[in-house]
């Protein structure tokens, strides 16, 4: 491929990009507009006024866990000669130990219930929930964008939830949408608005076709 095509053929990879972005950020602002599902998800009983605003699978549960340490800075120590076919080392130590990184493992794959109260995951082998007043973010983790982390006031773990890319926008849009019910009309307008800048934002952005 020649420096011409080249750049014409990332031209275009860059404005279908650009569009697609696009054309989820005005999806989320009509789906904004529109009436929360009257659906009673299947086996989960809803609160009297809780309302449901998704209902998703297959997405994985992610649960953080500490891997293996190791030892470092140890010394060998000095090796002295053979005392009936021991060869004793002196000073040797084994270092410190130093905590392996926390890292989000997947534990399970089930269903998502999202309402305006809260998350439900339910999966075969784990059942967990998240009240959203006690949600205090909800954001992809670092370097991976189809993984939402969940941290949640009081546990000290940060649950994750994991799907494909475009599922992951779109769960957490419903996420947020149902924190903003949940807080009432005046956070469903913000987040409205919120949306439209980010929107009007993104219209500066928009490449050309051609290089």
């Amino acid at each position: 491929m020649d420096l011409f095509n080249h750049r014409a053929h990332q031209a275009a990879h860059d404005l279908a990009t650009w569009q697609a972005v696009d054309t989820e950020l005005r999806h989320y602002l009509e789906e904004i507009d529109q009436n929360l599902p009257s659906d009673q998800p299947e086996g989960i009983v809803l609160a009297p006024g809780e309302q449901l605003v998704l209902d998703a699978s297959p997405i994985g549960l992610m649960e953080p866990h500490r891997a293996r340490g190791t030892y470092e800075g140890g010394y060998a120590g000095v090796s002295l000669g053979s005392i009936g076919g021991i060869r004793p080392r002196i000073g040797a130590t084994r270092g410190h130990y130093v905590q392996g990184p926390e890292v989000q493992q997947v534990m399970d794959t089930g269903r998502v219930v999202v309402t305006t109260e809260r998350i439900v995951f339910t999966g075969p082998l784990h059942a967990m929930t998240w009240p959203l007043a006690k949600l205090l973010g909800v954001n992809p983790a670092q370097g991976a964008p189809a993984t939402t982390l969940l941290p949640v006031q009081g546990r000290e773990k940060v649950d994750a939830l994991v799907a494909d890319n475009a599922s992951a926008d779109e769960l957490r849009f419903r996420i947020k949408l149902a924190q903003a019910h949940h807080q009432g009309a005046a956070a469903v307008a913000a987040y409205k608005a919120e949306l439209t800048d980010e929107l009007t934002r993104h219209q500066t952005t928009k490449p050309t076709a051609s290089a």
